[in-house]
């Protein structure tokens, strides 16, 4: 339970700090696939990278790249821990759009792209 507590924490925390700048300038992997993908010049990189976590990172919110997406469906609560000031963090999916709410009526944020790490399977 404490480990999904943390993972949940980590997620909200790095979701809620991260810029939608990114978003909105990323051009995307294709231009990297050119080169990267090139046995001729050396590079078999983005085959690699492409099957990784790492390939995953930026995602679009939706069902299937949250996770755990129970969390956010069944509204859970999660601690921030003490170096928050035990600070309460609520997700929610609201239509198609997910959401972190800091306390119980405070600020709520729309989660814009996913951060993803990998975990124990058991959680």
């Amino acid at each position: 339970m404490n480990r999904r507590i943390i993972f949940i924490s980590m997620f909200v925390v790095m979701l809620l700090s991260l810029s939608t700048a990114f978003a909105q300038n990323y051009a995307g992997t294709q231009y990297c696939q050119v080169c990267h993908s090139n046995s001729a010049i050396g590079g078999m990189q983005y085959t690699y990278w492409s099957q990784s976590l790492h390939s995953k990172i930026h995602l679009a919110p939706n069902d299937s790249s949250i996770r755990p997406l129970s969390a956010f469906v069944n509204g859970q609560s999660i601690g921030m821990g003490a170096g928050y000031n035990n600070a309460q963090v609520i997700l929610s999916k609201v239509g198609t759009e997910f959401k972190a709410q800091v306390g119980t009526g405070g600020e709520t944020y729309t989660i814009r792209y996913t951060t993803v790490m990998a975990l124990n399977s058991a959680i």
